[in-house]
């Protein structure tokens, strides 16, 4: 079968910004077999020749300037990401817009010219997911009762890196509730299933952030204002049943060697399982992440080893992106347009409730 020709837009050689398409999309789509890197897109024709180059890109890979000459090339055929004229399928990050208004365009759009579209949500393809859904559903631990987490989210806090300051102004639509919860509940409800009901106080504590370099800590570019929330707390219970509390709070983790950063337990008839790890993005890595499952019976505490795949060799960041491109490729389950409405729609409802005041009341005793 042959390749699927594949653009990339973004993919920078300049030392600034998040690097994204660098770290996960790059390692995997210039090892891949079943994709081939025909075209790049960048700020400038000359900043993808650029890029061309620094990536060691075949010589006949094109370079274009702008979206209307990628569009109109009929030798791509998945673009990351560009959404015009209906032909190549569509490769977009997580959120797919700003607000609810931009996700239904996007996924109307992407309905009226009927071409394959996936989003980078790459939550419950990481083996930690894998390898959860596995024991619960072997039945160690039995029906599941409840799960809570507590997290530290990486964007919010006192100060925030130059390189996403964008986060810090709710209107863009990428901070700690649309990227660091959205892409954490992405995985937490493909281990204890959907949503049913909630409560939740959003907030934000931080409402002026020190602008800092991402790469020295004591260079500051001076403060903004910010009116993204960088602290969420959600209850409720998930389609069984079962009870849930998640606590995603702005700011980066504790340095603590001995109390891990993030605690997520997942509670049930037979058993307990916990995943700890000293860092809060347990999706995109699992450097420090550990399983243990209790047996009540026993009283044993069992340490469980994360299942591993064929892309453990690559780079962490791409591994999970990997795993979407495979599923696309292969034709399996894998996040669409619709699939990444669906899940905006809570962060909608969360931001509507926070907006009406209707997210937390004063107990009648008071």
């Amino acid at each position: 079968m042959a390749p699927i020709r594949t653009a990339i837009i973004g993919l920078s050689a300049a030392p600034t910004g998040s690097a994204w398409a660098a770290l996960a999309h790059f390692p995997y789509l210039s090892q891949s077999p079943e994709y081939q890197v025909v075209a790049l897109l960048n700020s400038s024709k000359e900043a993808a020749e650029t890029a061309i180059k620094k990536f060691n890109f075949p010589g006949d890979t094109k370079a274009y300037g702008t979206s209307e000459e990628l569009a109109a090339d009929d030798e791509v055929d998945l673009v990351k990401p560009i959404l015009e004229r209906g032909k190549a399928s569509v490769f977009c990050e997580w959120p797919l817009g700003a607000d609810l208004k931009e996700f239904r365009e996007m996924t109307d759009a992407i309905g009226e010219t009927g071409v394959g579209n996936v989003v980078g949500f790459q939550g419950g393809f990481t083996p930690l997911v894998t390898t959860l859904k596995a024991l619960i559903a072997d039945g160690k631990i039995g029906k599941v009762l409840s799960s809570t987490v507590t997290a530290s989210g990486m964007h919010g806090g006192p100060s925030t890196p130059k390189a996403y300051a964008f986060t810090d102004d709710r209107k863009i639509g990428a901070n700690t509730l649309t990227i660091v919860f959205g892409h954490f509940t992405e995985a937490l409800f493909a281990v204890v299933g959907k949503l049913a009901s909630f409560n939740l106080i959003l907030d934000t504590k931080w409402r002026t952030a020190t602008v800092l370099d991402e790469h020295n800590d004591l260079a500051v570019f001076g403060t903004q204002d910010r009116t993204s929330p960088d602290d969420v707390l959600l209850q409720g219970r998930v389609e069984s049943g079962a009870l849930l509390s998640v606590h995603l709070r702005g700011g980066p983790p504790s340095p603590s060697e001995t109390v891990p950063d993030t605690i997520w337990r997942i509670y049930g008839e037979k058993g307990e399982i916990t995943i700890s790890s000293p860092q809060p993005n347990i999706i995109n890595t699992v450097e420090g992440v550990s399983i243990e499952l209790h047996d009540h019976a026993s009283q044993k505490v069992e340490k469980i080893e994360i299942r591993k795949d064929k892309l453990e060799h690559l780079p962490e960041p791409a591994r999970n992106i990997g795993r979407v491109y495979e599923a696309f490729a292969d034709k399996t389950w894998y996040p669409d347009f619709q699939h990444a409405l669906r899940r905006y729609k809570l962060v909608y409802e969360i931001y509507r409730r926070f907006d009406n005041g209707q997210q937390d009341t004063k107990p009648h005793y008071a």
